[in-house]
């Protein structure tokens, strides 16, 4: 089998489980939101933050992340955009407060831009042009797989385990990917 080949399909692997991690938050943690606010006694305005907070900081996040992106390297940030997501799901779980869980989902969402502003960057420069349309259309593909999976598998870890087994899930997968990003991203020309 070509090296190329499975140097390219590991990249692509990781750059998926990254890409599936945020949207599978958002769709998964709303429906936990009410089990949230009955731990902290919450009402919904505060509730909304959680979701919020962390998309707001994504967003506000993603164009200095690019730009660091260029000066400090794709794959380093991309790396360190994983350590922080995985650390910040464990530190959710140890919660106290509903302001301590905001402040950690605004680090967390830092985290998850350090991951967007990079993965469509590292794909382009692992991928040929003729490749790369394909690769980017499944890294999309497992932004709507988070998307669609997140109610299911969040509401049914919610029903279960309790709310924080949602952040312990996310928390492995992006543990994984912090984990591998070294080995997989080093091979990448110009990462």
């Amino acid at each position: 089998m070509d090296k190329d080949f499975v140097r390219r399909n590991r990249l692509l692997w990781l750059i998926m489980a990254a890409s599936f991690l945020t949207p599978f938050t958002g769709s998964a943690l709303s429906l936990s939101l009410p089990d949230i606010g009955r731990q902290y006694g919450q009402g919904a305005e505060s509730l909304s933050w959680v979701l919020g907070s962390f998309l707001l900081s994504a967003f506000v996040f993603l164009l200095p992340m690019g730009r660091l992106a260029e000066r400090w390297g794709k794959a380093r940030l991309f790396t360190l955009g994983a350590g922080i997501f995985a650390f910040t799901s464990f530190t959710c779980i140890l919660a106290d407060s509903l302001t301590f869980l905001i402040g950690v989902r605004v680090v967390q969402g830092m985290g998850s831009a350090m991951n967007f502003a990079t993965n469509n960057a590292l794909l382009a420069l692992a991928y040929p042009k003729e490749k790369r349309g394909s690769a980017m259309g499944w890294m999309i593909a497992m932004v709507y797989v988070g998307l669609s999976l997140g109610p299911v598998v969040g509401g049914t870890l919610n029903h279960y385990l309790g709310w924080q087994s949602i952040f312990v899930f996310i928390g492995f997968i992006a543990l994984g990917v912090f984990l591998a990003s070294p080995l997989v991203l080093k091979d990448v020309p110009g990462g």
